[in-house]
């Protein structure tokens, strides 16, 4: 009896531990977690995710520091996706989907600039433009709202960037 309770108590903390990190429970798969605040580069991924990766994706905004119940969390401490010492959460993502597309590239070396090149010179033009754009939209009390018109956004950048050179 008690061998039979330990294997149940294991088997609901594996499950419970996989759903809280978004590898687990099929209904989530397309739920990906994020946490409040919105920046240039976590509008960046959610952008990626949605236009190449997970047409079908669904982002969940928690307050900051919360932890979620299922999905695949995005450019929070407990991600695969999140920003690294000398890469945007977006180059991460570029790297972990494979993707070689030369303008989600030049997107990702824009979003380095914003993200990581705080403080040096900026080497993109692009950067300043957006990161004002993100940032303004970061004000509007609904955050679901901000995120969704961030995608005009990329959808614009992406659409200049592909006919140009550089």
């Amino acid at each position: 009896m008690v061998v039979k309770r330990v294997w149940l108590m294991l088997i609901l903390s594996l499950s419970l531990f996989s759903w809280s990190c978004g590898t687990g429970l099929a209904g989530n798969q397309h739920q990906y977690i994020l946490w409040s605040g919105l920046e240039p580069d976590k509008c960046g991924v959610v952008w990626l995710v949605k236009r190449f990766v997970d047409p079908e994706a669904v982002f969940k905004i928690l307050p900051k520091g919360s932890m979620a119940q299922g999905g695949i969390h995005l450019d929070t401490p407990y991600a695969q996706i999140k920003r690294g010492l000398n890469q945007a959460a977006f180059e991460v993502a570029l790297q972990k989907y494979q993707l070689k597309n030369p303008t989600l590239k030049r997107i990702g070396r824009i979003l380095w600039d914003i993200e990581v090149n705080k403080w040096a010179k900026k080497i993109t033009n692009e950067s300043a433009g957006l990161a004002v754009m993100i940032h303004g939209l970061a004000q509007l009390a609904d955050q679901e709202k901000a995120l969704e018109k961030s995608l005009v956004i990329f959808d614009a950048l992406y659409a200049g960037l592909q006919g140009s050179t550089q």
